[in-house]
């Protein structure tokens, strides 16, 4: 009967994760509509993962992108070319519904290869589907981090299901999986570099013994680092950049530094993490925000512990996994780095430790009240659900991009202007969704107050237009120009638009806008 039961909610959860993204359409994220653009260029005859600003046949402003890897706009890609489909909505669709399913079924694979309890495995579930940073996925396309919610669950399958007998055989599959993942999100070099540590010390041997019988998974990891570096990371990226700011403003103090890889798992699982995140973005850190992130990093490493005591690949599994890459982010955040504290990044790994903290919650409180506070708990998340969903379902599509609808308005504009003019220069403010729709004329993204071209998000050596002559000599030759931004003449770039000839001004929401004569 209980096999029956969880049979049937699977199902469901199943039909819900495919029938969602189709029935509400999705948001765009800001990255990840940044490859779509990579893709529309690639369709018009760019080069191969390169962003071109003004214009493709302008070499100046040519960026190889590294920041993100190309699976995010490729696989849409091939479907489009496989279906014909063009909607960025359709391709969204099926992308969620496709990389949700995967991601639910690879976990819930995981979780019976490792005799999770039945109960104890679709609660897992249940929280995960209802976790913030799984059902995010449903509404908004994020690229990268979809694929790799996908992926995790079944490359980690892949390292628990390995036999005894090592071989090159297996090393190279090990390669081959570790280049898809990388494929699909730089970032999941780190998930190889845990994978291969599990895969070392699985078996209970010498050290000795372990180097000898296992040497050529680590020439495989090895060759995915080569990979990457030689065929994906030709640019700047996260690893290279430095950014003393941090995420959202939260600096990269030891606060940060110390405490909010380590404490993802048990954050995410209770969505405290979340919520201390946005406090921490708000208020900036303090003493409480200290030892609340203290305490979710020591607990969660406990639980590793009970895990590795009494189920040791469940254990191990935990321990280097996740823990190779909290300790990586680590060293990122106390050397600066330009990656971001956001718990996003770390939800593929935490969902891992979900039946671990439920089937120690069951033990002390039994089944039923299990039951009844999971229920409770999934309801909480689900209001949040449901807010984002009427949020969504109040934005316009415009071209296959949900926008709000200020956005939607300046979108329309953006290209009925586009549709108007030939040899002519459209300037924004940033990089938002607006400017996407932008295909007749010459676009070029610079933030306001530095003048700065923003391409792949380079912070050491940004393009910098560093004088407004600069600038002047940039619009020379174009018919008219149009500058969108969010502050009325308090930018540099609207400051340097006074000086021109202005056609015509105005505001739409908390947009500016100015179309200027050169």
């Amino acid at each position: 009967m209980q096999k029956r039961i969880t049979t049937v909610i699977t199902l469901l959860i199943l039909l819900l994760l495919v029938v969602t993204p189709f029935i509400v359409g999705s948001y765009t994220f800001a990255d990840a509509l940044r490859g779509f653009e990579i893709m529309q260029q690639y369709k018009e005859g760019a080069a191969f993962n390169t962003l071109n600003y003004p214009g493709i046949s302008n070499a100046i402003y040519t960026y190889e992108i590294a920041w993100w890897a190309p699976g995010q706009w490729i696989i849409p890609y091939v479907i489009s070319l496989v279906t014909g489909i063009a909607s960025l909505q359709q391709l969204q669709a099926i992308m969620i519904a496709l990389g949700l399913s995967a991601a639910f079924v690879g976990y819930n694979r995981l979780f019976q290869l490792l005799q999770i309890d039945p109960l104890i495995r679709i609660t897992s579930l249940l929280l995960m589907v209802c976790s913030p940073l799984f059902y995010w996925q449903s509404l908004m396309y994020h690229g990268g981090d979809l694929l790799t919610i996908a992926y995790s669950p079944w490359f980690a399958t892949y390292l628990i299901t390995r036999n005894k007998i090592f071989c090159f055989r297996e090393a190279l599959f090990f390669f081959i999986l570790g280049t898809v993942g990388v494929y699909l999100k730089t970032s999941f070099l780190l998930f190889v570099a845990g994978g291969g540590l599990f895969l070392f010390f699985r078996e209970q041997q010498t050290f000795l013994e372990r180097l000898k019988r296992n040497w050529h998974f680590g020439l495989a990891a090895l060759g995915v680092l080569v990979f990457a570096k030689f065929l994906l990371l030709n640019g700047e990226t996260p690893g290279s950049a430095i950014d003393h700011e941090g995420w959202f403003g939260v600096p990269n103090d030891i606060t940060g530094d110390l405490l909010y890889s380590f404490s993802s798992p048990l954050g995410i699982f209770t969505t405290a993490g979340i919520l201390i995140q946005r406090y921490a973005v708000t208020h900036g850190s303090d003493l409480f925000v200290v030892f609340v992130l203290l305490t979710l990093a020591f607990t969660s490493f406990l639980f590793v512990i009970k895990e590795l005591w009494h189920h040791q690949r469940y254990g191990k599994l935990l321990l280097f996994m996740p823990y190779t890459v909290f300790f990586a982010f680590l060293f990122f955040y106390l050397d600066d780095k330009a990656v971001s504290y956001e718990m996003r990044h770390f939800a593929p790994l935490a969902f891992l430790f979900y039946p671990s903290f439920i089937g120690a919650i069951n033990k002390v409180i039994g089944s039923l009240s299990l039951i009844l506070i999971s229920v409770a708990f999934m309801l909480l998340n689900v209001t949040g659900y449901l807010e984002q969903l009427q949020t969504l379902q109040k934005m316009e599509i415009v071209n296959g991009v949900k926008l709000s609808s200020e956005e939607a308005e300046l979108s329309q504009m953006i290209q009925e202007w586009d549709n108007n003019q030939s040899n002519s220069l459209f300037l924004m403010e940033s990089y938002w969704a607006p400017s996407y729709h932008v295909r007749k004329n010459d676009k070029l993204v610079i933030t306001g107050e530095e003048l700065s071209v923003v391409s792949g998000m380079e912070l050491d050596k940004p393009d910098r237009l560093k004088e407004e002559k600069e600038l002047t000599e940039l619009i020379e030759g174009y018919n008219e120009v149009l500058i969108v931004g969010y502050h009325h003449n308090s930018t540099d770039l609207f400051n340097f638009a006074s000086t021109a000839h202005i056609i015509s001004e105005g505001e739409l929401g908390r947009f500016y806008w100015k179309r200027i004569k050169p």
